[in-house]
């Protein structure tokens, strides 16, 4: 799912004049009840639960644009369902942009979802963790900074392999530890580390969930209705804030923070007569009961 008319205007305002960087994630919204509720997807153990409905999210990485170009929620994370999910979401957000490359952290580092990357002919870059293949590779280097071919290989059914450039620089934060990554990019030893270091932008995705979170009300409602509602209702309203900011962009007097606050777009946009239900920070924001 994707909003159009929100895509149009930043047109308009030439957001899109050039091919994006995009990043996929899995937004998870934890979730405290009983593991039998319909569409509740199982997840690592994280703040007191295991359970969280789950949402697929295509981003732009570029700070001045964060737009979330296309969205779907999922029931599990296997690689079956994931492996559709991106076909999808590749598929809405060429409706819109051109894209560039795709930046997909480890979660997505299976050989059938990088194998799904390169069907749709888009350039990735996946974060790759320290598998024993991995470390193979890694104890035959004495370099710290290296660009190697790499064979990604799936031994349980359904086997699989896949062709891909290995790209290892040292750990920013970490003494004697690597960040590695695969992709289907040409890269010289060269540009290794700039090339991670633009992998690193995608991080800021981490900020656009923190601040679609900011739009999410709060509720224990367990009906799927409810909940996909309010997400995308919250990813409608992250994206109009975006938009908002990129318009008013020349009017900023601090250029390195948005032209408008969320709490000033949120007072302006989501304040109604009646009702009541606090976001995520605490802001009054007016809706009835579920």
């Amino acid at each position: 799912m994707a909003s159009g008319p929100t895509f149009a205007h930043a047109r308009q305002q030439r957001a899109f004049a050039r091919p994006v960087d995009v990043a996929l994630d899995i937004h998870e919204w934890l979730y405290y009840g009983s593991a039998e509720t319909p569409h509740v997807c199982a997840i690592n153990p994280d703040r007191g639960t295991n359970l969280a409905y789950a949402f697929v999210t295509l981003c732009v990485v570029d700070p001045a644009v964060r737009l979330t170009l296309a969205w779907e929620s999922i029931e599990a994370d296997d690689s079956r369902t994931l492996r559709e999910s991106i076909r999808r979401l590749i598929e809405i957000a060429r409706q819109f942009v051109q894209i560039n490359r795709v930046y997909c952290d480890r979660s997505f580092y299976r050989v059938s979802l990088v194998q799904t990357l390169a069907d749709l002919d888009v350039r990735f870059v996946v974060r790759a963790p320290k598998t024993p293949g991995v470390k193979r590779v890694l104890d035959a280097h004495d370099e710290e900074t290296f660009v190697t071919n790499y064979e990604m290989v799936r031994k349980q059914p359904p086997t699989g392999r896949i062709s891909v450039t290995l790209v290892v620089v040292p750990h920013r934060t970490r003494d004697d530890d690597s960040f590695c990554l695969v992709t289907n990019c040409d890269v010289s030893v060269e540009f290794a580390e700039p090339f991670a270091e633009v992998y690193r932008r995608r991080w800021g995705i981490e900020t656009s969930y923190r601040k679609i979170g900011e739009f999410l009300p709060r509720t224990s409602s367990p009906t799927f209705a409810v909940r996909l509602f309010e997400f995308l209702f919250a990813v409608a309203l992250y994206n109009l804030w975006i938009l908002v900011c990129l318009v008013l962009v020349e009017q900023r007097v601090l250029t390195d923070r948005p032209a408008v606050s969320t709490a000033l777009f949120r007072l302006f946009v989501l304040s109604l007569p009646d009702g009541s239900i606090e976001s995520t920070d605490g802001v009054g924001v007016s809706r009835q009961n579920d």
